[in-house]
C-alpha cells in the first residue's frame, strides 16, 4: 500500500489529499471586498476557465487570512465544473504595512489647516494597516486625561475596499495660535462672574474646540464651580449656569389669592431656577415660607381659598 493509500484509509481521502497537497506559497494579496475567481486562478489554473470576477467569498478583514485548503477548493471546482487536478491550498490577505509617522502629521495638518510643523506626533498606532485613506476629523479630538503638556489623543481610521474600516490613533502636542479667557482676580465658587474679573489673552495652545473659554461673553454671568486663581485660563467644565434666583438674593414675591395679588419683599435661602420651589424668608416679619421661582429675581406664592 502506498504512502497514500494508507493515509486515506486512516484519515480519509479528502483530508489525505489535502495533507499531501502544496503548501501555499505566499498570500496573495486582496484589494477589494471579495475574493473572485480570477484570484484563485492565480495559484489554482483550473479556475482560468471561469469569468475572472466571478465572486467565490467575501475577502478577510485586514490583519486576517483567508485560506482555501484542498477539499473546500476540490468543493468549489466541482461546484462550477472545473478540473480538480493538480490543485493546492490557497490564501489571501491584505498587505499592510505600519503607518508612516510623516505621512500621518501632513493628514493631520490638512484637517486643522496648519503647518505640519505645528504637530508633534507623540505615539501612533503600530500595527500595520492596508493601503486606504487615512480619516481623521476635528471634533475626535480629546484631551488625554493626567497627561502633561496637553497631549491629545487623535482617533481616526484607515478606509480600505469599499467602505471597510480599520480604526487608527495618533497622541499629539498641537502649537496654534488661540484665544483663551483668563480669571484676572480670584474667581470664588459660587458666584457669578463679572466682565472686569476676566480678560482675553492670545497664546499658543492645543485646539480642542470646547475645553477653554475663548470669548468673555462664555463665562460673564456664569459660576464657578470651584476658586480660580489668577492668570488661570477658564475651562467650560469649571463653570455652572447662574440660578435665576441665588441664596441670599433679594426677590420680589408675588402672592396670589383667587383675582387678588399682594407684593413682599423676602430673601432667598436657596438657590434654585425658574419652575424650582426654594425656601425664603419675609424681610419685614421673618417668616418662613416656600415659594416656585418664576424667573430672575421673581418668585410666586399661590394661596388656595378655603
Amino acid at each position: 500500500m502506498t504512502l497514500a493509500r494508507l493515509i486515506a484509509a486512516i484519515f480519509g481521502l479528502a483530508q489525505a489529499a489535502s495533507a499531501l497537497s502544496p503548501a501555499p506559497a505566499a498570500c496573495q494579496p486582496v484589494h477589494a471586498e471579495s475574493i473572485v475567481a480570477g484570484d484563485l486562478a492565480i495559484d489554482n489554473h483550473a479556475f482560468a476557465a471561469l469569468d475572472p470576477h466571478l465572486v467565490v467569498g467575501p475577502a478577510p478583514m485586514a490583519g486576517a487570512r483567508r485560506e482555501y485548503r484542498y477539499p473546500e477548493l476540490a468543493g468549489l471546482a466541482r461546484r462550477f465544473g472545473v478540473s480538480t487536478a493538480g490543485l493546492h491550498d490557497a490564501c489571501f490577505e491584505w498587505q499592510a504595512q505600519p503607518l508612516q509617522p510623516r505621512a500621518l502629521i501632513e493628514t493631520l495638518a490638512r484637517v486643522l489647516h496648519c503647518d505640519a510643523g505645528a504637530i508633534e506626533l507623540v505615539d501612533y498606532s503600530r500595527f500595520p494597516v492596508p493601503p486606504g485613506e487615512l480619516v481623521f476629523a476635528r471634533e475626535d479630538l480629546s484631551a488625554v486625561p493626567g497627561a502633561t503638556g496637553r497631549v491629545l489623543l487623535w482617533r481616526g481610521y484607515v478606509r480600505y475596499g469599499v467602505s471597510r474600516r480599520l480604526p487608527v490613533w495618533a497622541r499629539v502636542r498641537i502649537a496654534l495660535p488661540a484665544v483663551r479667557v483668563v480669571a484676572r482676580t480670584v474667581l470664588p465658587p459660587g458666584q457669578p462672574i463679572e466682565e472686569s474679573q476676566v480678560a482675553e489673552r492670545d497664546v499658543t495652545d492645543s485646539t480642542v474646540d470646547g475645553i477653554f473659554a475663548s470669548s468673555v461673553r462664555d463665562v460673564v454671568g456664569r459660576v464657578p464651580v470651584s476658586r480660580i486663581e489668577p492668570g488661570t485660563p477658564i475651562r467650560l467644565a469649571a463653570l455652572k449656569a447662574r440660578p435665576d434666583i441665588a441664596a441670599g438674593d433679594d426677590v420680589r414675591v408675588e402672592v396670589r389669592n383667587g383675582s387678588m395679588r399682594i407684593y413682599a419683599a423676602a430673601r432667598a435661602e436657596q438657590s434654585g431656577r425658574a419652575g424650582d420651589v426654594i425656601r425664603l424668608t419675609n424681610l419685614q416679619s421673618a417668616a418662613h415660607f416656600r415659594a416656585r421661582v418664576e424667573g430672575r429675581g421673581r418668585v410666586s406664592l399661590t394661596v388656595q381659598p378655603k
